[in-house]
């Protein structure tokens, strides 16, 4: 768990964020999302990005969705 955590949930077909951040316990909660397809990407300073790809969400539904953020952050050469 990684208490502040930036969780990000992306719907894959219209591209529109919700952003939350995790609480003490490393919990996060998006309520009112619609109906569909999503990528959930957690991201935390000193570890690197967590992402959950093609995530459905139904009607009425509640989906655990456990992120692995590991120590070190990731590196880009451009």
């Amino acid at each position: 768990m990684v208490a502040g955590a930036a969780v990000s949930v992306t719907n894959d077909a219209t591209g529109i964020s919700e952003k939350a951040t995790a609480d003490a316990s490393g919990n996060y909660e998006f309520p009112s999302l619609r109906v569909g397809v999503y990528t959930i990407k957690a991201e935390a300073t000193g570890f690197s990005a967590a992402v959950a790809q093609s995530i459905t969400i139904s009607v009425g539904m509640r989906e655990r969705i456990d992120l692995e953020l590991k120590i070190g952050a990731s590196v880009t050469t451009v």
